[in-house]
This record gives structure tokens, sequence and C-alpha cells, in this order.
């Protein structure tokens, strides 16, 4: 094994304690998460001081559809980064319209949306009837909750009920 496939191993060990850590202990509070996904993403810098010297990873574009604070898309954000995803935040409150032709424009792996009303069904079908096909559709926030079945309606490939599962969903993404 080369040098690099041993750093990147060590490295995917080391995000894999963490999540094993948070589902032992449950997730931390919002600015220990935080921090620990800082030091995590400081730590993958240091190793890998090159985007060509890591193993290829997603692009990843990142919405709200109604939620205006987007407490959890700071964390996802931080999240990819610190494993070291491309990422593209376009916002909160993003008209379909906008998301769609974003992803038109240029294709992501991945696009994570955040649905907290279940008003907002009509627009997350949207989106994903019309999304490219390579595009991965992972969305969260509490209408998934409320309703377990809406993922299923309008389209959405997965949903993550916190960072933890979209780490472990980003350590087995192969683009």
């Amino acid at each position: 094994m080369d040098a690099r496939a041993e750093s990147w191993s060590a490295f995917r060990r080391e995000v894999e304690d963490l999540l094993a850590a948070w589902r032992r202990e449950g997730l931390p509070p919002r600015w220990a998460l935080l921090r620990q996904l800082k030091e995590l993403k400081a730590h993958r810098e240091a190793i890998f001081r090159t985007a060509s010297s890591l193993p290829a990873m997603p692009t990843v574009l990142l919405a709200t559809l109604d939620d205006g604070w987007g407490h959890g898309l700071d964390v996802i954000e931080l999240a990819a980064r610190a494993v070291g995803a491309s990422v593209r935040r376009l916002g909160l409150l993003v008209p379909p319209e906008e998301i769609l032709a974003a992803c038109t424009a240029d294709p992501p792996h991945i696009l994570g949306l955040t649905v907290l009303h279940n008003d907002s069904e009509p627009a997350l079908t949207q989106i994903c009837s019309e999304l490219p096909s390579q595009t991965t559709v992972l969305a969260g926030g509490t209408a998934f909750s409320l309703d377990p079945d809406l993922a299923r309606r309008a389209g959405v490939h997965k949903v993550m009920r916190h960072a933890a599962d979209f780490l472990a969903f980003l350590l087995t993404y192969e683009p």
C-alpha cells in the first residue's frame, strides 16, 4: 500500500472512531460538534496538503427549501469539507427553479437539502423529478420525522437524521 493510501486509511479510521463515539454517546451539542468537525478538517488538511493527494471525493450542493436559519446546513457543510468533499452552498430558502438551474449547469454528485415543513413537498418532488440522473438527493429535517413516507413520495434517495449519518454516507460514497 502506498503512503497516500495508508494516510487515507488512517484518516478514515479516525472519522469512523469519531462516528462510533457519537453513536455510543450521542451527538454532542452543536458548538462541540462544530468544533470537532473543524478539528477533523484541520487534521485532514495537515495530512493531505493538496486535493490531488486525496481519493476522489464527491461534489456536494447544499440548500434549504424552507429553513431560514440554516443551522443544519452549517453542520453538513463543515462535515463534507472535513473529509475533503467539494461544497457549493446555494443558501437558505432557495426556490426549486434555482436549485434545478444550479444542478443542471454543473451537476453535483450529491444534492443536500433541508426540509422543515411538509408543505414543501411539491417543491421537493419537483426537484427530485427534474434533477440530472447522476445526482443523489440526500435530505434531512423535521418534515421527514413528521411524515416518514415523504422521502419515498418525493423521490429523495436517502434521508439523513444528522451529521453522523451524512459523514458515514460520505465515507462509503464513490463518485
